[in-house]
């Protein structure tokens, strides 16, 4: 049962003009600014998702607050100013909370399984470990943000997502498509995600129980109080399992805490910090198919600061982060004297956004130092330090500076910036990145829009010092670089959204780890040339409980597709990442909602992805053979049924069809699986 807040509700107020007199959009208390300029970055709505403002569950939102919600424009928090979906020329997509709460999933890397555009590529379920990529991009080639909080791992792309958030604390998540260096820094070369948490104390008690087979269980907790100008929350999760096959075990524990404190109704404070402990069989995780003994533990502790002040036209957004990554891998769990890597990063750094409004817009401008250092037994350069553990480090700064004007122009809105990166690994060598926007709306459905970017991304410490008996680094790799242009048409009434966006990246310098012949014994990191993706995306939404009521109120269906293809330089290479891009994503998704007690949803996936993977070796050469990867669909649902206000029981049913698929070489996926949740809420 949704619950009255005793703090005024946020109404939406949007400004058509512009006054040099003041920041009138931060000015007005308690309400999300809906400012008609495009700041920071620009970002298309995607219209198909939607970031309503309500507690829990359709089920549970009064048909008065999704009208008003309907009729409210969605703002996205992750750019530099807040800005709104439908003046943005890229495209998002915005994950809802009412989406993640009907999804049959227990991680956030399940989520996103479901977003279109995105390719999850899982070794392990349930949050254990996957790469994740965006629009064709290598898992290193994207950032992951909390709360516009760079957690990026600049070890490696594959620790990138062990991050301490719990699904009870998150009220959306934003996807950037495309580069977005502008606003999230050199690491967000291919797209960013972006994750934002709630910030009132709505539910004074959370708690919920997950079982299903192989002993496995999820226990997650979340409490939230105030206290006069500041809410605060906790929230815990441990999950483990026995694992599907021989050494897919794993246990994982997530805390979070977060204090956000209202200064004034002009400044505001929030903290966070947070804990995020994996312990895992890696089963062929990273040496498929051999190597079925791997292990790894990783830790990560994080915390932050970040601040929003308004004074006049002025609007200040600083940021300080620390995180923290212990990450240490065992190439045979029972004979750990014959690999075992340890691995400890420190990534922090401070970020500041200053936005002044005037007649002529809105200027912003950024800039953010970001330290990497690495203390390893295998990455870096040997140390002087006296630790026996930890013999090799390095360390890096990254440095960058952008501008940017945003403007409206009757139903144009267009926006200019140029970001300027240094990286202390290239000594002296400056990069210069301009971004480009455009969006056009003829009318409040409709609306056109074009962006053009540029991007570049330094290598990991994975791909300039590893070696193994598998792999060659190489410390001598360039950075890579990107244009990056799309176009796109968005249509949005109360019961139809649908969209279309063509794009293109061009890509040179590519990082992949690669052979040059299937005798090679080993996979050497190197610049493979060029790399370039050409894709469309395209989906649509129908509320058919907007044209048909006695379907219930919030069923709908959804429909998403992307496609995709690759043209590079570098024939007769046996690519291990880049050249492995999802060529085809389909995903459709029917929710259901027959009456107030009850919720379903079935959620389709079709992929196919290019390239190939080991498949075996020739008995008389002992070379390795490869095939291609096969296309498969998976279908999974999930039903809830409220016993009381507080009292709720979910059936969690995945892989129903029972599909043999896989991501990578020999590493299956579990095949059709059922859970069981009950879960409680006590409101304030």
């Amino acid at each position: 049962m949704e619950q009255k807040s005793s703090r005024k509700q946020s109404v939406v107020v949007r400004f058509r003009r512009f006054s040099g007199k003041s920041f009138s959009a931060f000015r007005s208390m308690h309400r999300v600014i809906n400012i008609g300029v495009l700041a920071g970055i620009t970002l298309t709505t995607l219209a198909t998702h939607e970031a309503e403002a309500q507690q829990r569950k359709p089920h549970h939102v009064s048909k008065q607050d999704n009208d008003e919600t309907e009729l409210q424009e969605v703002t996205v928090t992750a750019s530099k100013v807040a800005t709104p979906l439908n003046q943005v020329a890229r495209q998002v997509t915005v994950i809802s909370q009412r989406e993640i709460l009907s999804a049959p999933i227990r991680s956030l890397q399940d989520l996103l399984v479901y977003s279109a555009g995105v390719d999850v590529q899982q070794r392990g379920g349930h949050g254990v470990q996957a790469d994740i990529s965006i629009r064709g991009g290598s898992f290193d080639q994207n950032a992951i943000l909390l709360n516009g909080v760079n957690l990026s791992n600049a070890q490696t792309g594959h620790l990138s997502y062990d991050i301490p958030v719990n699904l009870s604390d998150i009220e959306r998540i934003e996807v950037i498509h495309g580069a977005s260096g502008i606003i999230y820094g050199s690491s967000a070369f291919s797209g960013g995600i972006n994750i934002i948490t709630k910030k009132e104390a709505h539910e004074k008690l959370y708690a919920q129980i997950v079982y299903g087979p192989h002993k496995t269980y999820m226990v997650e907790g979340r409490t939230s109080f105030a206290s006069g100008k500041t809410s605060n929350s906790i929230s815990i999760s441990h999950k483990g399992s026995d694992g599907y096959v021989n050494n897919t075990d794993y246990k994982i524990l997530n805390i979070l805490a977060q204090s956000n404190i209202n200064l004034d109704s002009l400044s505001k404070i929030q903290v966070q910090l947070g804990l995020n402990t994996k312990d895992y069989g890696a089963n062929t995780f990273y040496a498929s198919p051999r190597g079925p003994q791997q292990h790894d533990k990783t830790d990560n502790a994080m915390a932050s600061v970040r601040g929003e002040f308004t004074s006049g036209n002025f609007h200040l957004t600083p940021i300080i982060y620390w995180n923290r990554a212990h990450d240490e891998y065992m190439w045979d769990r029972t004979k750990p004297e014959l690999l075992h890597n340890f691995h400890k990063t420190d990534n922090y750094g401070a970020n500041l956004a200053l936005a002044y409004t005037s007649s002529l817009g809105i200027t912003s401008l950024g800039v953010e130092l970001r330290q990497e250092n690495i203390r390893s037994n295998r990455l870096g350069e040997e140390s002087t330090s006296s630790s026996s553990l930890y013999n090799k480090s390095a360390s890096r700064l990254n440095t960058s500076v952008s501008l940017e004007h945003s403007v409206i122009l009757g139903k144009l809105s267009a926006s200019a910036g140029l970001m300027a990166n240094h990286n202390t690994q290239r000594s002296g060598k400056y990069e210069f990145l301009p971004s480009l926007s455009l969006t056009y709306r003829p009318d409040t459905h409709w609306s056109l829009s074009a962006s053009y970017s540029q991007g570049v991304r330094i290598p990991t410490y994975i791909d300039l010092y590893y070696k193994s008996r598998n792999q060659d680094g190489n410390k001598d790799l360039a950075a890579e670089h990107s244009r990056s242009l799309e176009t796109s048409v968005k249509y949005r009434s109360r019961a139809l959204a649908l969209y279309a966006t063509g794009f293109a990246l061009w890509g040179s310098n590519i990082i992949d780890w690669a052979k040059t012949s299937a005798t090679d014994a080993k996979y050497k990191s190197m610049n493979i040339g060029t790399l370039n993706t050409y894709g469309v995306e395209a989906g649509l939404k129908v509320k058919l409980g907007q044209l048909l009521p006695v379907l219930g109120e919030y069923t709908s269906l959804q429909v998403d597709y992307t496609h995709m293809k690759q043209m590079h330089d570098s024939d007769g290479l046996i690519s291990m990442y880049a050249l492995r891009y999802l060529r085809d994503k389909l995903t459709a998704k029917l929710d259901f909602n027959p009456w107030e007690k009850l919720y379903a949803s079935c959620s389709l996936r079709y992929q196919k992805r290019m390239g190939e993977y080991e498949s075996g070796q020739d008995a008389t050469t002992k070379a390795i053979l490869y095939s291609p990867y096969p296309a498969y669909l998976t279908l999974d649902a999930r039903v809830d049924y409220k016993l009381t206000k507080q009292i709720e029981l979910s059936l969690m049913l995945n892989n129903i069809t029972d599909a043999k698929y896989f991501d990578f070489a020999a590493l299956h996926q579990p095949g059709f699986q059922t859970h069981f949740g009950l879960t409680y809420r006590l409101g304030r």
